[in-house]
C-alpha cells in the first residue's frame, strides 16, 4: 500500500500558536478567528484532519496598504504570483512556509457582502469560541457556524469534517447539535424575508440532510478519503 497518500495533522500546535499570535499583532487580541480544516483540528482535537494552509477570518478598522505593511513587518509575504485583494488573500509565513487565507471584514463593513460559505464574517467574528492550546488561548469558529459551512461546501471532505464536529463536540448526539442550530438556521432563513412555512421547510430539509450527512459519514476518516484520491 502506498503510505505516503496517508496524510496527518500537519502542523505543530506551536507552529499554529505561533501564527496565530503574529496575526494578532496585526489586527489586534479577539480579532483573528481560525475556520476550515484547521478549525475541525482544533474542535475535533484527538482527530487527525491534513490541510495545506491555514483559513482566518479578521477584523480591523485598518485600511489594506497599512494591513499589507504589518502583515510584512510581522513575518508574512504574498504568496508569489497571488494578486492581493481587499478583501480575500493569501500570504506565506515566512518562518514555516505555511500559507495564511485572509478573510477580511473591515469595520462599517455591510453584513451581507462577501460572506464566507454562505456566513457573514461578522458572525463567524461575533460567535467565536475561545479554545485553549497548550496554554495559550486562540479563537475558532462557531461548531454549528462550522457545520453550515461544510453544509454549503458540498464536498465529500467537508461532510467527512460535519460528522467528526457531531461526533467530537456533540458527542455523537445529533440532538443536541440540531437545538443548538435549528435557531441559528432560522435566524439566517428569517433575514431573507420568506414566508414561516418557507422557513419551517427549510430548517426541517436541513436538519434532515444533516442527520444523513452525519450517518453516513461518522465512521468514515481522512486517511481513507486520501487514499481514494
Amino acid at each position: 500500500m502506498d503510505t505516503h497518500k496517508y496524510k496527518r495533522y500537519n502542523i505543530s500546535a506551536q507552529t499554529l500558536i505561533q501564527i496565530y499570535k503574529s496575526l494578532e499583532e496585526v489586527f489586534g487580541e479577539g480579532n483573528v478567528v481560525i475556520i476550515g480544516g484547521r478549525a475541525v483540528n482544533i474542535l475535533c482535537s484527538k482527530d487527525y484532519r491534513y490541510t495545506e494552509d491555514i483559513d482566518v477570518v479578521v477584523r480591523t478598522n485598518l485600511d489594506f496598504e497599512e494591513i499589507n505593511k504589518r502583515l510584512l513587518e510581522n513575518g508574512f509575504v504574498p504568496e508569489y504570483g497571488e494578486e492581493l485583494s481587499e478583501h480575500f488573500t493569501k500570504y506565506i509565513d515566512r518562518s514555516t512556509g505555511i500559507q495564511i487565507d485572509l478573510y477580511i471584514l473591515y469595520d462599517g463593513e455591510e453584513r451581507a457582502e462577501r460572506p464566507v460559505s454562505g456566513i457573514p464574517k461578522e458572525d463567524i467574528i461575533k460567535f467565536a469560541k475561545e479554545v485553549e492550546i497548550k496554554k495559550a488561548h486562540v479563537k475558532v469558529v462557531n461548531p454549528v457556524l462550522l457545520v453550515l459551512m461544510k453544509y454549503n461546501a458540498h464536498r465529500e471532505r467537508d461532510y467527512i469534517d460535519i460528522a467528526k464536529i457531531i461526533t467530537h463536540v456533540y458527542h455523537g448526539d445529533f440532538d443536541a447539535f440540531e437545538k443548538e442550530a435549528i435557531p441559528i438556521i432560522e435566524g439566517y432563513l428569517k433575514e431573507s424575508e420568506r414566508s414561516e412555512q418557507d422557513i419551517n421547510n427549510e430548517i426541517n430539509n436541513a436538519i434532515r440532510l444533516l442527520r444523513v450527512i452525519y450517518r453516513e459519514y461518522k465512521d468514515k476518516s481522512d486517511l481513507v478519503l486520501t487514499e481514494r484520491e
